[in-house]
């Protein structure tokens, strides 16, 4: 029939084909018929009329609005031959008739369906009666606004779906006249949909509700002005700071600390340090806005809750935020949780907060605080340049969190030396040898963690000392003598290096070329789990939770890895991840099979015996196949893509390594 056409076919076939079981058959006979004109409405009329086969009568509903559309005889007040049989239908006993006669005449504007329009808004089916709001709602007229309103309060937040198609008439109908006594009406539902409608229509007035009775209202209008935006309210959002706001109404506090942010003035700044110092407000309320604060003078054009480009129109005073921030910085650090103490830390670097140096290097010189806080505190601090710097970098060198120490390494390798004077006035030495010496330091005696960083630090440290150190520990590795965990930091720690690079690469390509897991034998040790399980987890280039499980958690296309290095060695399961086709996981084998029918199903093997074959497709699900119906059976590949490994650096995949033979 498809190849064929439709053009040829006469009237009576074609309204026979509206019946056919196909779709694409019953559309291109209604494009057909639609396509004679007027001279086709008739029979249109009565199929759509007394047909017995549901799919006919609204294939033929919908070709009578097509030949409406192109004889554009349907403006104010004027009939339509097409569209005026089409009014009987608002009152068919069939559901579907109803709704999908409404939505032509909807669609059409036909000004004559008003009356049954508004009957069929209070429809018991609901399929109707959402559609026929929409088509009300098309006619634009400002006296159906009462029973939108009825139908928002009979609804009451109920059904999303027939609050949708209310404010979408709203829209369309409603003047602000009509809406704004609106906003104090005692039903919740109306009120949100009014407030859905202001949004829509981008209207200030939306502000009124950031004060209504509910908190599902409130946080519902802070997100039309935030996220919209609505510029004109933003001051009305902003102004919410300073009174009491639910420690735990995440998406209203974000937003209002975000409309302080955007809004930039004197006084949004000072509202967001007494917030972020306000022992009631919530922990993670007062870290973001202490973000907000060190965010303000970038004055960054992507918005912090919703992540689109929205740069603000007016330069803002950089100077602002650190004048409101002074005041109280002391307190946050006395008194502050952790999590607050490090935004409090990053924001003082930010903000170049010469002031808050003493508290800063106090927290790392006492230990207070946790790690991360004090990670924060050494960063600003060798931002700022502060004369605190130097006795910070030696009491970091202790630290007792790793990551501290870590910090302090990194720092003196790009800060330019402190010099420090012996008794005497003599130099205690050469700054730039003093630096290599500490990183070989913490390469004999520091943790792995420690050892490695260093050896990443060095690798940025000029100078021709480097050099012949990061040459020595080279040899060591072609000679066998480095630590499997530490022989990727070496390899990659010389790579940096100008004058070793040809020599590492050449080492590199006369690896076994037999040995497909050559070039990547040094991340089988030595990884980072829990970046591990960030990169398992997060990274989207690899997706790897979404076909693996771990405890359970987890997609199905792949073998759950919980306890798989007590069934298997790392090298397996570097191999699985680099070449995923060398060994399938028993049980994932994927099979392309053809029945003798013709019928070809392609999925992974759950189980077989010599009478059946089960197949999981994607396409299929769960598929039972009789063995004796099998034509041919193929071997396919993995569902794990060759080429993945592409998408990770070669610390990533020792991390990732690291992270899977540590689910024991």
């Amino acid at each position: 029939l498809l190849k064929e056409g439709f053009a040829h076919r006469k009237e009576r076939e074609l309204l026979g084909l509206l019946a056919h079981p196909n779709f694409r058959v019953r559309q291109n006979a209604q494009f057909e018929l639609a396509g004679h004109g007027e001279s086709a409405v008739k029979p249109l009329a009565e199929l759509a009329r007394t047909g017995r086969e549901i799919h006919a009568r609204l294939h033929a509903v919908w070709a009578l609005g097509q030949v409406a559309h192109a004889s554009r005889a349907t403006a104010q007040g004027a009939r339509s031959d097409a569209l005026e049989p089409l009014l009987p239908l608002l009152g068919d006993p069939e559901t579907q008739v109803r709704a999908n006669a409404a939505r032509v005449l909807g669609e059409a504007r036909y000004q004559r369906a008003y009356d049954g329009l508004l009957r069929l808004s209070a429809d018991p089916d609901a399929h109707v009666r959402a559609l026929a709001t929409i088509a009300l709602g098309h006619l634009g007229r400002r006296e159906a606004v009462p029973a939108l309103l009825a139908s928002l309060r009979e609804n009451d937040n109920r059904d999303p779906h027939l609050r949708h198609s209310a404010v979408q008439a709203l829209t369309e109908t409603a003047q602000i006249d009509d809406l704004l006594p609106a906003m104090k009406d005692p039903s919740e539902g109306v009120r949100m949909g009014v407030l859905l409608t202001l949004r829509r229509l981008e209207r200030n007035e939306i502000a009124g509700f950031l004060h209504d009775d509910s908190e599902r209202v409130v946080t519902e209008a802070a997100r039309a002005i935030n996220d919209g935006p609505i510029a004109g309210a933003m001051p009305d959002l902003a102004a919410l700071l300073r009174g009491p706001l639910n420690a735990t109404n995440v998406p209203l506090v974000r937003r209002v600390v975000n409309a302080n942010l955007r809004f930039g003035t004197k006084d949004t700044a000072a509202a967001l340090a007494a917030f972020a110092a306000s022992p009631s407000a919530s922990e993670a309320g007062r870290a973001e806005a202490l973000v907000a604060l060190g965010a303000w003078p970038r004055n960054a054009g992507r918005d912090r809750v919703t992540g689109l480009w929205r740069p603000t129109a007016f330069a803002r005073d950089i100077q602002m935020p650190g004048d409101a921030l002074r005041p109280v910085f002391n307190t946050l650090f006395a008194e502050a949780p952790n999590a607050v103490r490090k935004a409090a830390a990053q924001a003082a670097g930010e903000l170049r907060l010469d002031s808050a140096a003493p508290a800063l290097a106090d927290l790392i010189v006492r230990q207070q605080g946790d790690g991360p806080s004090r990670v924060a505190a050494l960063n600003s601090l060798s931002v700022l340049g502060a004369s605190e710097f130097g006795a910070a970098l030696d009491a970091a060198d202790k630290d007792t969190d790793e990551n501290v120490r870590k910090t302090a390494t990194k720092l003196r390798a790009q800060t330019p030396p402190i010099t420090v004077r012996k008794p005497g006035g003599i130099p205690a030495g050469d700054g730039a040898d003093d630096t290599l010496a500490r990183l070989r330091s913490v390469i004999e005696k520091g943790t792995l963690s420690e050892k490695q960083n260093a050896l990443a630090t060095l690798a940025g440290v000029p100078g021709a000392a480097v050099d012949g150190y990061l040459g020595t520990r080279f040899e060591e590795l072609l000679a066998g003598r480095v630590p499997p965990e530490l022989r990727l930091d070496v390899l990659e720690a010389a790579a940096k290096r100008p004058s070793l690079k040809d020599r590492v690469a050449k080492y590199e390509a006369g690896l076994d070329p037999k040995d497909d897991l050559a070039k990547y034998r040094f991340c089988l040790a030595g990884g980072n789990a829990e970046d591990g399980r960030k990169i398992f987890l997060e990274r989207t280039e690899v997706s790897c939770v979404r076909c693996h499980k771990v405890g359970g958690e987890g997609g199905e296309v792949g073998p759950e890895l919980t306890g798989l290095i007590n069934r298997k060695p790392r090298d397996y399961i570097l191999q699985s991840i680099v070449h995923p086709n060398a060994e399938i996981a028993t049980g994932f084998e994927s099979l392309l099979v053809t029945l003798k029918s013709g019928v070809t199903y392609a999925g992974i093997i759950k189980s077989e015996t010599a009478e059946e074959l089960v197949l999981n497709s994607p396409e299929d699900g769960l598929l039972k196949l009789k063995v004796s119906d099998i034509k041919t059976r193929e071997k396919g590949l993995s569902g794990m893509p060759e080429g993945l490994v592409e998408q990770l650096t070669r610390q990533d995949l020792r991390s990732l390594v690291e992270f899977i033979a540590s689910l024991k």
